[in-house]
């Protein structure tokens, strides 16, 4: 990667397909040319209206339904940990913002984002250099009748570069500044958008500003300090966490609750077998989740405690958490579930021991089929069960090996 200071301010922008004679434009553009390591990246899409009458342009924000919407060419992409192992069924979701814009004629619509969103996998921009961006969306024109009179859908396809250097001393300090007075504005989204900028990858100096964010009456800048507090990890980060998964406010604690899973500090054991004993149904079966990742293989007896007197949905956060434990304890049980007149609950525990293990997933949809895997389970114990490597979540074999 060659080092910024090398080059001139250099922006490199693709001619943007339009439609309808090109009446109606859209493109995307980096709000600055260079940046310092470390400091948000906003990227612009631009919207401009040529027509002689008004459109609304549609701002839906819903960054998890638009994961791909950039690409850093020449970047990698940090590794992310969940807590459903290597075997994971589940998908994405969230909240989002969603409506139109009414944009004259002659005027232009602008929406700000961020080049790395809290809520998605993070591409690793740590060192200076210059990264090749590739940014794209469809963007749905509404007449001035409003949602759902559709008059055309326009792509915003960009290509751009962006040149990171780094920062001199005390200035990425400075460049943070503005975020944390966006903070209070009474617009929505620009309050909303400073909130991601300041928790996608905080350095340790906001840390008293995230923690403020925790104890806001805004619930949005709430939900929103929790990706912040995760990536500082520090002891007060990790306090405040604990205390909001206890929070009488069910929702943010399934958020926090994940949140500790992902950090995975045994210091914090003890704080999320009890987080987990007062929870019931979805948020203790997330923190049951957590513990395994967190405790490891101290949280193998207090799992497996559980499972005589656990409904189908608690086993399954059992067998998920025992294959957080990255411990050569949690295979019997797991064995033993895969018994289970529930094969839901056995397609956990057959996916806890692929985490454990990297085996190939079988099939264990019915009864029969399960007893056949079972059997095969165990004699594979009888003569590995010392010797065999065992894994944890972060740990996971390429996808094709599922």
């Amino acid at each position: 990667m060659s080092q910024a200071s090398k080059f001139a301010p250099l922006l490199l922008l693709i001619a943007t397909p339009v439609a309808f004679g090109q009446d109606i434009t859209a493109r995307f553009y980096p709000e600055k040319q260079q940046y310092v390591v470390g400091e948000p990246i906003v990227i612009v899409l631009e919207v401009t209206n040529r027509t002689s009458h008004a459109v609304d342009v549609d701002d839906e924000n819903c960054r998890w339904m638009h994961a791909s919407q950039f690409q850093v060419t020449n970047a990698t992409v940090k590794a992310e940990v969940g807590l459903l192992g290597c075997a994971s069924w589940g998908g994405i979701a969230g909240d989002c913002l969603s409506g139109a814009r009414r944009t004259p004629p002659g005027g232009t619509f602008e929406q700000r984002f961020l080049l790395d969103d809290p809520s998605l996998p993070q591409f690793d921009l740590s060192e200076p250099g210059t990264y090749h961006v590739k940014a794209t969306r469809q963007v749905t024109i509404y007449r001035k009748n409003g949602l759902g009179d559709i008059r055309e859908i326009i792509d915003a396809e960009n290509e751009f570069d962006i040149m990171l250097r780094n920062p001199d001393e005390g200035e990425l300090e400075a460049r943070y500044e503005r975020f944390v007075k966006d903070l209070g504005s009474t617009d929505y989204k620009v309050s909303t958008l400073a909130g991601a900028a300041l928790t996608q990858d905080p350095p340790e100096f906001l840390e008293s500003v995230i923690l403020s964010l925790a104890d806001s009456r805004d619930m949005g800048l709430r939900y929103q300090s929790i990706q912040g507090l995760k990536r500082l990890a520090t002891p007060a980060a990790r306090t405040k966490l604990i205390d909001m998964a206890s929070d009488s406010d069910e929702s943010l604690a399934q958020q926090a609750i994940p949140a500790l899973g992902e950090i995975a500090n045994p210091r914090d054991c003890a704080a999320i077998l009890k987080i987990a004993v007062r929870w019931r149904q979805y948020t203790q079966s997330l923190a049951y989740m957590a513990a395994g990742r967190i405790c490891r293989e101290k949280a193998v007896l207090p799992l497996t405690s559980l499972l005589s007197t656990a409904d189908d949905e608690l086993a399954m956060a059992i067998a998920t958490g025992l294959g957080n434990t990255a411990s050569r304890d949690a295979i019997p049980p797991l064995i033993d579930l895969l018994a289970s007149p529930d094969r839901f609950v056995r397609r956990q525990a057959e996916g806890a021991l692929f985490t454990l293990t990297h085996r190939s997933m079988q099939d264990v949809s019915t009864a029969e089929a399960a007893a056949q895997v079972s059997s095969g389970w165990r004699s594979w114990r009888l003569m590995n069960s010392e010797s065999a490597q065992v894994y944890g979540p972060d740990q996971c074999p390429p996808a094709s090996s599922q």
